[in-house]
């Protein structure tokens, strides 16, 4: 059976609305189109409920911090939003730019810094949303990797039931691992340059599901001054 077009092309913020509540995996091809779509939609669309972040290591924050002040807070109402999330950050230092930090876990091995982050997520409350800003393969992936899909498996079943959740990863750097936690989310989202396109500042989303409620659903950004719009 045909669908109609019309039915396929959504309203991003509209379809986030939609995903409340599920785990969305959210791949992407360009690291700034990312933290557009973090800060310009995921946020916002949020801002009623905790909002949790999690980063891993000080480089990685930096150059969060760093794309926060650049693109968000010449806006006051985005630089309230960014203020009022809930850092996690795993690394050397608890020194946080702005948010509130939540919780910190300090650099050890990877199994401990794994076992201190899942204390830490498992006692987030269910109507919580939850960020995974570093994916959680950057620790597995110091791992024996048994021992990683054990932990895996474990981790996303003690999350609460029905937390919003958004894990990221580059599309370039997936490993084997990366495909078994594709398996733990209810929606797979995929963020890319449009290749139809002559213009390299335009992008494609689809999201995809064996939920009824969600199904097929897709759309085209473009950046532009520093913003991210749906065209």
């Amino acid at each position: 059976m045909r669908i109609a077009m019309k039915e396929i092309y959504v309203n991003l913020t509209e379809l986030l609305k939609e995903l409340r509540g599920m785990r969305t995996r959210v791949l992407y091809d360009s690291s700034v189109v990312k933290d557009l779509f973090i800060f310009q939609y995921i946020i916002p669309t949020f801002s009623g409920r905790d909002v949790y972040i999690v980063i891993y290591s000080d480089a990685i924050y930096y150059r969060f911090c760093r794309r926060a002040e650049h693109l968000m807070f010449a806006d006051s109402s985005m630089a309230k939003l960014l203020d009022d999330i809930n850092i996690i950050k795993i690394g050397h230092s608890d020194e946080i730019d702005f948010g509130k930090l939540y919780a910190f876990i300090e650099h050890s091995t990877p199994r401990e810094e794994f076992v201190a982050l899942m204390e830490t997520l498992k006692g987030l409350d269910k109507k919580s949303v939850l960020i995974l800003y570093s994916s959680v393969a950057y620790i597995m992936s110091m791992l024996d990797e048994k021992e990683a899909l054990r932990l895996l498996t474990e981790s996303y079943g003690i999350l609460p039931r029905d937390i919003t959740l958004f894990g990221f990863k580059h599309l370039k750097t997936q490993t084997r691992i990366d495909y078994y936690i594709s398996d733990l989310y209810d929606v797979l989202m995929t963020i890319k340059r449009d290749e139809s396109s002559f213009d390299y500042s335009t992008y494609v989303f689809e999201a995809e599901c064996q939920l009824s409620d969600v199904c097929y659903k897709a759309g085209r950004l473009k950046v532009e001054n520093g913003r991210l719009i749906q065209v």
